[in-house]
């Protein structure tokens, strides 16, 4: 139970009123809450000391002002797995184009190799060098995609 749940020593009628006064939020106060529900402020006085209310709307504002917080965190990580979902999602066409390319020309440099031909010339090594080369970033494009697939993976099952 919070503390600005119903007390159980409260009357219906004081806790609709305490309800009335912690309602009006940043610009709450006795005679507000008074003209509202028609009472006398003498009334809301007396029911506010008895019963706490101001201390009650602080743990009230509290909460409301985490939930809030939350909220807007919660907010903050869907987006962040919508961009992170984009992300990977790009990595991986571009990875997968990537490697069919590096793959065209590692079947060359393998058809090649079959038929038992050296590499005779510098622009042949220059070339077989490039081909190894260029599958550095495929390698890591795919590392990236696979990373971030562990992430939402992880971020998925602490929202669950």
């Amino acid at each position: 139970m919070a503390i600005y749940d119903k007390l159980p020593e409260e009357t219906a009628k004081a806790y609709e009123a305490f309800c009335a006064y912690r309602d009006l939020g940043t610009q709450r106060t006795l005679t507000k809450a008074a003209e509202g529900l028609e009472k006398s402020m003498k009334l809301l006085g007396r029911w506010s000391s008895q019963h706490n209310w101001v201390e009650r709307v602080a743990a009230w504002d509290a909460d409301q002002d985490y939930l809030l917080q939350k909220r807007a965190i919660k907010v903050g990580e869907k987006e962040y797995k919508e961009q992170l979902t984009e992300f990977r999602k790009n990595h991986l066409q571009v990875g997968k184009a990537a490697f069919k390319a590096s793959a065209t020309c590692v079947k060359q440099i393998m058809e090649f190799v079959e038929q038992n031909q050296a590499i005779m010339t510098l622009d042949d090594a220059s070339k077989a060098a490039n081909i190894v080369r260029s599958l550095m970033p495929v390698a890591d494009l795919w590392a990236r995609a696979l990373a971030i697939d562990k992430l939402l993976e992880r971020m998925q099952s602490e929202d669950a």
